[in-house]
């Protein structure tokens, strides 16, 4: 017996087939069945494509692992990395008394990029940096125990 696998496929929604299996409804239309299904897809996302038929294990892991919208700046704006330059390393962390944060990745350490201007690239800055070179966003994970706990069930659903 072969093995089908469909990959790069936008998905609407993925329900049980009668206990034999499961139907994939794509965005386009069109329905196949499966024997398995393996979503490589963020939880919320998953949840969405599960809908009402998401278990009652699949509901409490997968909705214990949360996402936030983040920016993303590659830059070279040195303001956003330590003062001094003797103390950067390839993350660097700056916090505030609040709970929001900021890290800096510097890539010239990181991908052993041989510059004499830094290539940075910060997640969550606490100012748009200067020397922008491209914006992006994504979502990132939350992290927390109950997602910590969650990632270890995963196997389980």
């Amino acid at each position: 017996m072969g093995c089908r696998i469909k990959t790069s496929c936008r998905v609407k929604s993925v329900s049980s087939f009668g206990g034999a299996g499961y139907r994939v409804l794509k965005n386009d239309g069109s329905e196949e069945t499966y024997d398995s299904v393996i979503l490589g897809i963020h939880a919320p996302n998953a949840l969405k494509v599960l809908g009402a038929e998401a278990t009652h294990d699949e509901l409490k892991i997968l909705g214990a692992c949360q996402y936030v919208q983040r920016d993303i700046y590659l830059h070279r704006d040195q303001n956003l990395m330590p003062r001094n330059s003797s103390a950067w390393s390839a993350w660097n962390f700056l916090g505030t008394t609040s709970r929001v944060f900021s890290v800096t990745y510097w890539l010239n350490h990181i991908q052993k990029i041989e510059s004499v201007r830094p290539f940075l690239v910060t997640l969550n800055p606490p100012c748009v940096p200067d020397h922008v070179l491209r914006k992006w966003s994504t979502s990132l994970p939350v992290l927390s125990v109950a997602a910590a706990k969650a990632y270890l069930q995963l196997d389980q659903i």
